[in-house]
């Protein structure tokens, strides 16, 4: 890496501001695309919950 280049872009808070926005912009996103947004989230982690349960039984 080049000298005068900065270690360091962000900032933690930079970061975690950067991941609100992406969660926001998804939540937007479902309600935008009309049908049930909570039910559709709400099936989508319960698939997630059982996969990770998954990987926690075969680690």
């Amino acid at each position: 890496m080049h000298p005068s280049y900065p270690t360091h872009s962000h900032t933690w808070d930079h970061v975690r501001a950067e991941a609100c926005d992406t969660a926001l912009t998804a939540l937007v996103t479902l309600c935008m695309l009309g049908g049930d947004p909570e039910w559709f989230l709400t099936e989508h982690l319960s698939t997630i919950r059982t996969k990770a349960e998954g990987w926690e039984a075969t680690a």
